[in-house]
């Protein structure tokens, strides 16, 4: 019931494959999770089938192979921020995809440089693989979350970290702050939220710098982003005939499982959990990446 929509192009195809072959010498984690590839164009994925041959030769391709058509204004530039918005396109190209062709009920969006254990367990892959193993309760710790509706987040120091960008400099704060506004902006017309609307748990995510991203696994409910999609879209009639075409006519912002985060708090009533009295605040992006000394 669970599949991981995965974004990867050429200079991330080691990472992906040393993911890709610790899923598979991990009984629980292939029973939990399918994996969706998504690749920019056909070359890009027979390059990857000659690196997986060269890399884990005699390795079946128990993956689901997926090339996203282009949307329909075109990709965007391959560089700077480019990449970041074809990242996000092919992720949700890669949910797309499942509702099209899948079973599954929850969609996971990865990049590929990830891992089936995490760097800082202490459990052996015996505790995380085995038959009532970690990677056993995927899916009863996927419903437990939906169950609650609240997406963890912290605030975002204005000091911890600076970017510099050459002719300016950002704090981490401010840089997050932008990426917040840009998914809210894509969602919530500027000036026209009023007392009481949903819409206030998405403002005062940003007045507060509350960054969600990665402070959880990026879990999407397939039915929720049906939802998301066809408004998005400006579909309408009978229902799409492919999930994959109604994806060509969106244009998904950077990090992308923000814009979800916030259709669910406008649309589906969830809410955010300020947990920053426990982690501590974030230096520039989730506290699962870089937490600060001490944060728990």
């Amino acid at each position: 019931k669970v599949a991981a929509s995965i974004a990867v192009h050429p200079p991330k195809y080691y990472a992906l494959i040393m993911f890709l072959a610790e899923w598979l010498r991990c009984p629980a984690a292939y029973k939990a999770m399918n994996i969706y590839v998504v690749f920019q164009y056909k070359e890009d994925l027979d390059l990857f089938r000659e690196a997986v041959d060269c890399i884990i030769p005699g390795t079946p391709e128990l993956w689901v192979p997926v090339v996203a058509n282009a949307p329909k204004k075109g990709w965007p530039k391959a560089y700077s921020m480019g990449n970041q918005y074809i990242a996000a396109y092919k992720k949700y190209y890669g949910l797309a995809a499942m509702m099209d062709i899948g079973k599954e009920e929850y969609g996971l969006m990865m990049d590929s440089e990830i891992g089936i254990y995490a760097m800082r367990a202490e459990a052996s892959s015996d505790e995380a693989c085995g038959a009532d193993g970690t990677w056993s309760k995927l899916l009863n710790r996927i419903q437990a979350f939906e169950r609650r509706k609240v997406w963890p987040g912290a605030r975002v120091s204005p000091t911890l970290t600076t970017y510099d960008f050459g002719s300016f400099k950002k704090s981490g704060r401010d840089y997050d702050l932008h990426l917040l506004r840009e998914n809210a902006r894509y969602l919530v017309e500027k000036g026209r939220c009023q007392p009481e609307q949903p819409c206030q748990k998405v403002e005062n995510q940003l007045k507060k710098v509350i960054w969600t991203w990665w402070t959880e696994l990026p879990i999407v409910r397939l039915e929720v982003a049906k939802r998301m999609m066809v408004q998005l879209s400006r579909q309408s009639g009978p229902g799409p005939i492919s999930w994959r075409a109604v994806t060509q006519n969106i244009f998904f912002p950077r990090f992308e499982h923000v814009v979800y985060q916030m259709w669910c708090m406008l649309y589906e009533g969830w809410d955010i959990q300020d947990v920053t009295n426990i982690t501590l605040e974030a230096k520039w992006g989730s506290y699962l990446e870089d937490p600060q000394e001490n944060s728990e």
